[in-house]
């Protein structure tokens, strides 16, 4: 802090308060569990900034996970080198607008009775992450890195093929040119004090490269934490997550409070984001019942951790493909929620062999029919097929316009056409926007067959020959 010029002492204005401080400690460990290295962290006590006085803007982005799984399966088709770099420290680098003052902190204290006029940002700051990114990302265009459009955190530099992805202070650089990457890491390092290393564990998701430049995504050790956290380490496994017909208007106990559901549901929904979309319906129904879960959601989860137990070695593989086609499935079920009666939208995007996005969400509003149910899934799923075809553009893919693939008919119809007018008229302006982007030919609208329709497996529980076979068709492999 003293080498980075952090703060100066200075007498307390009359009109100023104050804000304390206090050292946190933290483990930073390996995907296997053993310790990386020990951090201490000065916090500010931000709460008690006041807006307008000492911080006024505090928005942050940072990159999603999608935009992750993208530049991976680019990388992998592109055969790119991967290196991963954390800044420490990194928010003491961003540089304050505003006055803020602070107590010495305990180990600084000079005993003269100054106080610290913060010069740079500390953790804790309301306005801290906002700082360093901005910091950051002016440190990027200096590189002669441009922001994508896409994703504010996504940096780019056509001329190098350099792709990078930055989650606060942790990032991944791509590209196929070693010199170039050698080139912008000297000056990563001259800028910051940064840790460079090999990508293999980044923000929870374990990435293997394969000699055939192939991306193994996956969160094995995620897994066994979660087993040993709810003592299941010992539980049998399963070979599906949810069993057909075990959705129902169930009246059993509610749970007591000492039971872990909320927990396990949290643990669990990380999974689903990041790397298993095999488990998305399942977590996303028994998420539903936060507020009164009862004895047949704890069942339902605990299945869904002895599937974990048995899939472990379950990945997504991106690899090399001559035919740069971005595959988008989606489907819906009919009044598959036994309460409310309302559809369930599934939707998958998948590049490069393997699934870049995904999602299961129930809809907003009842559906009157399938087509109709249909045809409010495929307009929201337009709208991710439409970025994400903007994404791998500025990747530098052969661009193509999205095509959503659908299993019925009249709602693809209904997409091109203005079809069952007297029956359709009431369906809320805003799923109409599909028809708009195919009729400006922003993405186009195919029949799939059912058996094909990957997107199912988002929709409904299944048995157990029809889930498997769509695990595989997302491009979940299983390697246990």
């Amino acid at each position: 802090m003293e080498a980075n010029n952090t703060w100066e002492l200075v007498n307390l204005p009359q009109d100023r308060k104050e804000i304390g401080s206090r050292w946190v400690y933290k483990i930073k460990k390996n995907a296997d569990g053993t310790v990386q290295r020990f951090k201490a962290h000065l916090v500010a006590k931000g709460y008690s900034q006041k807006v307008g006085v000492d911080f006024n803007e505090t928005f942050s982005s940072v990159v999603r996970w999608d935009t992750i799984r993208t530049v991976l399966s680019v990388a992998a088709n592109k055969k790119l080198r991967l290196v991963q770099f954390d800044v420490k420290t990194a928010f003491l680098y961003g540089d304050l607008q505003e006055d803020i003052y602070m107590y010495q902190p305990q180990g600084f204290e000079d005993g003269i009775g100054q106080g610290c006029k913060l010069l740079k940002s500390i953790y804790g700051l309301k306005q801290a992450p906002r700082v360093w990114n901005e910091r950051f990302k002016s440190f990027a265009m200096k590189c002669g890195l441009k922001q994508s459009n896409s994703d504010t955190c996504l940096f780019l530099n056509d001329e190098k093929s350099i792709y990078l992805i930055v989650y606060v202070d942790d990032g991944i650089i791509a590209s196929v040119d070693e010199q170039a990457v050698k080139q912008f890491l000297e000056k990563l390092k001259s800028e910051f004090s940064v840790v460079i290393g090999v990508t293999n564990y980044f923000l929870g998701m374990q990435i293997e490269c394969l000699e055939d430049g192939g991306i193994f995504v996956h969160q094995e050790g995620y897994y066994r934490k979660i087993l040993k956290r709810f003592e299941m380490s010992e539980c049998n496994s399963v070979s599906t997550h949810v069993e057909k017909g075990t959705i129902t208007t169930d009246h059993s106990e509610f749970l007591p409070a000492t039971v872990p559901y909320r927990e396990t549901i949290g643990s669990l929904m990380f999974l689903a984001i990041v790397s298993r979309p095999d488990i998305s319906y399942a977590v996303g129904v028994l998420s539903q019942v936060l507020d009164k879960p009862q004895q047949v959601h704890w069942s339902m989860i605990k299945r869904i951790i002895r599937y974990l137990k048995g899939t472990e070695k379950c990945e997504i593989l991106f690899q090399y493909d001559e035919v740069n086609t971005l595959q988008c499935f989606t489907d819906s079920d009919y009044a598959g929620d036994p309460l409310s009666r309302r559809s369930t939208s599934g939707m998958i995007f998948m590049s490069y062999g393997g699934a870049v996005s995904w999602r299961s969400q129930r809809q907003s509003c009842i559906a009157l029919s399938t087509t109709e149910a249909k045809f409010i899934a495929a307009s929201q799923a337009a709208k991710e097929a439409i970025w994400l075809g903007n994404l791998l553009s500025e990747l530098r893919c052969v661009p193509t316009i999205p095509v959503l693939q659908m299993d019925n008919q009249s709602a693809i119809r209904l997409v091109k056409n203005r079809e069952f007018r007297s029956r359709t008229k009431h369906i809320d302006i805003r799923y109409k926007f599909i028809r708009e982007q195919y009729q400006t030919k922003q993405l186009d609208v195919v029949y799939c067959s059912s058996e094909m329709q990957a997107a199912d497996i988002f929709t409904k529980p299944l048995v157990k020959d029809r889930f498997l076979k769509l695990r595989k068709l997302i491009g979940m492999h299983n390697f246990g």
